[in-house]
């Protein structure tokens, strides 16, 4: 069947010669664009609309015209053919395209909450004096899971982006400038290493992380200093001044020795 049309209509007689028209189709469109003079030249035309048009001559070499038309019909279905290949190749790299953009999404949602929640385990397990009342509660609800829509996720990270911003704020405080008497006490290392000493004692005495108000280990207003003073491994002179400060609310708490030391 010639450019896929099946049937074609006599729409009148002009002279000697017939006028046949029919539905156009993608082949036939195709054969119009690659071969219109070859095929114009044999009668066969656009129509207006999706439809061609065929004039049929009585005295026309039908074997010629086959083999124009015949012509026009293989390069036309290969044309369609390559089009369809084309489109299909476009569509597979498409939903590939999209499948990767996907599994990467589904990666990085993953990757996100791994990380948060390592970070959040982490901050409980080694500075959970950073988190207080309920915040504690929750963040030990949420380190328990194993996966997290967005809101929990957000949530997650809002705990641990809060807490390292108070270290960090900590972390400002101790570098800051301190009273000069303590400043140039604490020129003495065996004086910092000392106030190190009675900084981890009372981090050691502070199960309740200042939960309560106990008279035992720090207080709500000290306790993040003081942790963070604890977890150091050496103190410079701002720290140990700073130090120097907060044991000296805490004195009646350390042991008598240390408080000699210190000289509070």
């Amino acid at each position: 069947m010639l450019f896929d049309i099946e049937t074609w209509t006599l729409k009148g007689q002009y002279g000697r010669r017939l006028l046949l028209k029919a539905e156009s189709t993608p082949v036939m469109e195709a054969a119009l664009r690659l071969r219109m003079n070859d095929l114009a030249r044999i009668g066969i035309g656009r129509d207006f609309g999706n439809r061609v048009e065929c004039w049929v001559e009585p005295t026309r070499d039908d074997a010629a015209y086959r083999a124009v038309a015949e012509e026009a019909d293989a390069a036309a279905r290969a044309k369609v053919a390559q089009d369809e290949l084309t489109r299909e190749t476009a569509m597979r790299l498409h939903r590939e395209r999209a499948d990767a953009v996907l599994v990467e999404i589904e990666r990085l949602r993953v990757e996100r909450i791994a990380g948060t929640l390592a970070d959040l385990r982490t901050l409980l397990v080694e500075a959970p004096w950073l988190l207080t009342g309920k915040i504690a509660g929750e963040a030990v609800e949420l380190a328990a899971l194993e996966d997290m829509d967005g809101d929990t996720w957000r949530r997650a990270r809002k705990i641990v982006d809060a807490a390292k911003a108070t270290r960090a704020r900590a972390e400002t405080t101790l570098r800051a400038e301190a009273h000069a008497d303590a400043m140039q006490r604490c020129a003495d290392g065996a004086l910092r290493d000392a106030v190190l000493e009675g900084c981890r004692y009372l981090s050691a005495d502070d199960a309740d992380l200042a939960s309560e108000s106990n008279g035992i280990g720090w207080s709500r207003s000290t306790t993040v200093l003081g942790h963070v003073l604890a977890g150091k491994r050496t103190l410079t002179e701002r720290e140990a001044a700073h130090g120097l400060g907060l044991l000296k609310t805490h004195r009646r708490q350390l042991p008598r020795d240390l408080r000699i030391q210190i000289g509070i």
